[in-house]
């Protein structure tokens, strides 16, 4: 079993297996180079050497420190980490010169790119029909007619998208939501995607069809080619096929009655499924991913009042919640023999302290010039190429685009940043310093706010008194129910410098309101208004809470008695429209 243990967590060396197959060059396209069978066949991918190295430090928020520790010369380049044959750029200066050097490098046959993301490589079962790899890593021909379109597309000057047209889908999205998760984040991105991208219109029922098609596709590629063929039938890996060719087809008939003029009327065959599989895949990895994640990422801060935003703040604050969360860690390519792995940390890059100063592990606002001159590394920008944009160019073709797509949301959030609050927290709270990564977490609309009275019992039943919650009713859908977060006062609500803990609050679910309406009798209580009594789960099952509305004149009262009207319609109708 140790022997076992110790063969599966030993990094694959892919040069010492397949030194011997040598990459093929042909006279396609200019003479170009093209890559053989064998080594798109070649089983690069060692996850369990990724994981081991980087699974314990990239959650823990030390990412950087983990590569400067296996570097030789100050933290500019590592080897060796998280896999004995990868090389890592980590400076911001050797990124942006290595990234500026991928294009010519690429054409001259010196590098190349065989599929992949960040440090993960795919193997090609998903695509082992077509190009055997992901369309990222296809040959630089295929390459040179998919990046062309899409560039086109992503150009705002070609109309495909507009500042007026993501305004109004950001409006109606925020505006109609009650609850807000990554997940419902996600659905709402993957079909504004398939709009600006194909001009195709999906309901939310496909796109909830897609992300489950996508997560699977993730999974089955990013593991070693060996285990993902071993355990084919668990992983579904012939239905990932399945779905993956349905929407190929649906993407092609889309690309051929195309009538926005957007896509080249002479795309057939081979190359129009190469150019919908590579949309495909624009969608399914970082195109889908990203927007979803900085957003969630973003709110964070905002909800536990770390930052309020303002007109003034919410460009650099974009800007910084893509420096300390970028979406890609790094953009990697293969020297023709396998034997070494190349890649731009640009997740360490954004934090170097030659650039950022020392504080560069905190989450800090700058000037705008600042990030724009610097952190487009975060879009791996500079892999463009020194010639500007090619059909060449490698990079986030969409950069503009997703800038705007965040600055348009948290425009729009900062008019509604009062009426949200926390319904489910991240365990462990908000990040602090960069790259923490916070569990799942949810976040509802307030319905309702005000004081409410809370005579607190012990298991005895022996009343403790009288104390103030300032209350927040918030909204549920069809999978959460709604919530009833109550505090000690309203600091948790005006001060800036309070952080979110779970504990700070009593939540409550809807499901568990009991109206009671004679509570004098009931709680001996000595007053005869109306209170709700109410039972939480968790940890605290057995425990109980009487509240009820303050007395008198008075904001604070109207808003306590509309606050408890609000409890009172949730547990007769079970509806949260109020």
């Amino acid at each position: 079993m140790f022997t076992l243990l110790i063969l599966l967590l030993r990094p694959v060396s892919a040069a010492r297996r397949f030194a011997h197959h040598i990459t093929e060059f042909t006279e396609d396209d200019g003479d170009l180079p093209q890559i053989s069978h064998d080594i798109r066949t070649t089983d690069r991918a060692s996850i369990v050497g990724a994981l081991k190295g980087l699974g314990t430090v990239y959650w823990k928020g030390n990412f950087r420190k983990a590569f400067c520790r296996s570097s030789r010369d100050g933290c500019r380049t590592s080897t060796g980490f998280p896999d004995r044959s990868t090389t890592s750029y980590l400076s911001h200066a050797k990124c942006v010169e290595f990234l500026e050097s991928v294009p010519d490098r690429e054409r001259s046959g010196q590098l190349y790119k065989m599929g992949g993301l960040s440090y993960f490589v795919f193997n090609e079962l998903i695509w082992e029909a077509d190009w055997k790899t992901s369309p990222f890593g296809a040959d630089l021909a295929l390459h040179r007619i998919a990046r062309p379109v899409i560039d086109k597309i992503v150009d705002a000057q070609m109309g495909a998208w507009s500042d007026e047209g993501l305004q109004a889908s950001v409006d109606a999205f925020l505006d109609k939501a009650q609850t807000l998760d990554e997940t419902s984040i996600s659905i709402w991105w993957i079909k504004e995607l398939h709009k600006i991208l194909l001009g195709l219109e999906l309901t939310d029922a496909d796109a909830e069809d897609f992300s489950r098609d996508a997560r699977t596709i993730r999974r089955i590629s990013v593991l070693p080619r060996s285990w993902a063929k071993r355990f084919a039938h668990r992983l579904q890996l012939v239905d990932a096929k399945y779905r993956r060719n349905f929407w190929i087809r649906k993407y092609e008939n889309v690309i051929r009655n195309d009538n926005r003029g957007i896509f080249p009327e002479a795309l057939l065959g081979h190359e129009l499924r190469f150019v919908a599989d590579y949309m495909l895949m624009a969608i399914v990895s970082v195109g889908g991913q990203s927007i979803p994640l900085l957003i969630s990422m973003g709110l964070i801060p905002l909800l536990n009042k770390k930052v309020k935003l303002t007109d003034a703040v919410i460009e650099p604050f974009v800007w910084e919640t893509i420096r300390t969360h970028p979406p890609l860690l790094g953009a990697g390519w293969w020297t023709p023999d396998l034997s070494e792995h190349q890649v731009a940390n640009v997740a360490v890059a954004l934090s170097d302290p030659e650039v950022w100063g020392e504080d560069a592990d905190e989450f800090r606002m700058r000037n705008v010039s600042e990030y724009q001159k610097y952190a487009s590394i975060a879009f791996a920008d500079s892999a463009r190429g020194r010639d500007g944009l090619t059909p060449d160019s490698r990079g986030c073709p969409a950069k503009d685009l997703s800038l705007k797509v965040l600055i348009l949301f948290f425009s729009k959030w900062q008019q509604l940043q009062n009426e949200w609050d926390i319904s489910t927290a991240p365990t462990g709270g908000p990040f602090v310093n960069r790259l923490d990564m916070p569990s799942a977490f949810m976040i509802a609309r307030v319905l309702n706010r005000g004081w409410l009275r809370v005579r607190r019992r012990t298991w005895r039943l022996r009343s403790r008194g009288f104390t103030l919650r300032y209350c927040l009713l918030l909204a549920g859908d069809e999978q959460h129910a709604g919530r009833l977060n109550c505090f000690v006062d309203d600091r948790r609500i005006e001060s800036a410098n309070t952080q979110w803990k779970p504990d700070h609050a009593h939540v409550l679910g809807y499901s568990t309101f009991v109206k009671s309406r004679k509570p004098a009798s009931r709680y001996r209580l000595r007053s005869e208004r109306t209170c709700v009594h109410i039972r939480f789960g968790g940890r605290e099952l057995q425990s109980m809470r009487v509240f009820c509305p303050i007395t008198g004149t008075g904001k604070a009262g109207d808003a306590s008695v509309e606050l408890l009207n609000g409890i009172e319609h949730v547990v007769n109708t079970g509806k949260v429209d109020v």
